[in-house]
């Protein structure tokens, strides 16, 4: 049996990603200066865009627990990257948010379900 990360390997990413695309496990999260430009005029909320792509994050690759609705640390690098039509590296993203479930064994990893459905995809393609 294939562990794993073995299974990620034999996936193909080159559609999610360029040789342009934006490793932001490197970035520092955006200035709390940057946030206004994502909210309504008056900061009653997010912007439509913004909403939705923190929700999109959240239930797939950049699962959380907690507030939901809070917009925290890469979330806004994320929203920034969407917004401006940069390429994210979520591969690059999903990988280091394993690397620190290696480490931290009370972290809980969100998105297994849809790493087991790759694998179980790449298991049947390759019998």
């Amino acid at each position: 049996m294939l562990h794993l990360p073995s299974l990620l390997l034999l996936l193909n990413y080159n559609f999610l990603k360029d040789e342009h695309s934006i490793k932001m496990v490197m970035e520092n999260p955006l200035y709390n200066n940057d946030y206004p430009a994502y909210y309504e005029h008056s900061h009653h909320g997010l912007r439509h865009h913004p909403i939705v792509i923190n929700k999109i994050a959240r239930v797939t690759f950049m699962s959380k627990s907690g507030n939901k609705d809070k917009v925290r640390g890469l979330y806004w690098n994320l929203i920034s990257h969407a917004m401006h039509g940069n390429k994210v590296d979520i591969i690059v993203l999903i990988m280091d948010q394993l690397a620190d479930l290696m480490v931290n064994l009370e972290m809980n990893l969100y998105f297994a379900p849809y790493i087991i459905d790759q694998g179980k995809d790449q298991i049947q393609r390759h019998l």
